[in-house]
């Protein structure tokens, strides 16, 4: 009898266990954490490509994609743990490359998250999140972050 019970104990601490990965949240402080550490890095990546040539049009780096800038530059430990959540919680990803800055846009679905962050700007956290409401699509919260403004 007691090892029914003990099985039953564990078979609900498993489907409750799977249930709560399955509708995982960022907790508030680390989601706040993450947030002001993605902008930090896109600015410190930034920093290292143009250090050398500050009038380096980034265009012609041939960036495609956004871990192609991982790669070019030392980034700290801290600042690794910003790409591995970006690399493996990202459901969309816009990543557009202009003259003197790029532009990220990320939605996570499993975590109801959207931002954008211009890596020129100097804010401490990107420079538009949408959390835990309506996402916008990618293009749309590109197109919000970028409005009418100039391509560089």
């Amino acid at each position: 009898m007691k090892t029914i019970k003990y099985t039953a104990f564990i078979l609900v601490f498993l489907l409750i266990g799977s249930c709560a990965t399955l509708t995982r949240h960022l907790d508030p402080v680390e989601r706040d954490e993450f947030l002001n550490k993605f902008s930090l890095v896109n600015n410190e990546i930034l920093g290292e490509l143009k250090y050398d040539n500050q009038n380096l049009d980034l265009r012609t780096l041939g960036l495609d994609n956004y871990p192609d800038l991982f790669v070019r530059v030392d980034l700290t430990e801290d600042y690794k743990r910003v790409v591995k959540f970006v690399q493996n919680n990202t459901s969309k990803l816009k990543f557009v490359v202009q003259q003197n800055t790029f532009i990220i846009c990320i939605r996570s679905d499993d975590y109801d998250l959207s931002l954008c962050d211009d890596a020129s700007t100097p804010d401490p956290t990107p420079d538009r999140v949408d959390i835990d409401k309506p996402l916008l699509t990618i293009d749309e919260l590109y197109e919000d972050l970028v409005g009418d403004s100039p391509q560089n």
